[in-house]
C-alpha cells in the first residue's frame, strides 16, 4: 500500500502551525480587544477626557483596571492607563460617588462581535497559510 500526498499534507500542517503562532494570535487578539476599547471609550463619562483617552489595549498589564482576552499563550489587557488611578472609582463608585460603569458594559455589549473577530482573524491566518 502506498500513501499519496503525505508530504504535501505534512507541509500544510507545518504551515498551519506557523499561521497560528504567538505573533498571529497576539495580532488577532489585539484587533478583537480594540472593539471593546472603542465601546468603552464611547461609554466612559467625560469631564476632561483623560479617562476616555487613556483607554487602550496592550499585551502587558500596565493598566490600572483591566479586563483581558486570553487565548492559548496570549493575553490582551483592555482598560484605562495605570496613571489614571481614579478609573476604578468611576467604574465601581465610592461611598460618596455613584458608579458609572463603562468597562464591564463595553465587554458585555461587544462579546459576540469580539468572538466573531477572533474566529475570523484566526481563520484568515489559517487560510492564508495554506
Amino acid at each position: 500500500m502506498k500513501l499519496v500526498g503525505v508530504d504535501r499534507l505534512m507541509s500544510n500542517l507545518r504551515r498551519l502551525q506557523t499561521a497560528v503562532d504567538h505573533g498571529v494570535q497576539a495580532r488577532v487578539a489585539l484587533n478583537a480587544a480594540e472593539i471593546v476599547a472603542d465601546r468603552a471609550r464611547q461609554l466612559a463619562p467625560v469631564d476632561t477626557g483623560r479617562l476616555r483617552d487613556s483607554i487602550g489595549v496592550s499585551l502587558t498589564p500596565p493598566r490600572e483596571m483591566s479586563f483581558s482576552i486570553r487565548g492559548e499563550g496570549v493575553r490582551v489587557f483592555i482598560g484605562p492607563a495605570a496613571d489614571v488611578i481614579y478609573a476604578p472609582y468611576v467604574e465601581f463608585g465610592t461611598w460618596r460617588q455613584a458608579p458609572h460603569p463603562f468597562m464591564r458594559p463595553a465587554l458585555d455589549m461587544t462579546r459576540d462581535e469580539v468572538q466573531q473577530a477572533l474566529a475570523h482573524g484566526l481563520w484568515s491566518a489559517i487560510v492564508a497559510s495554506i
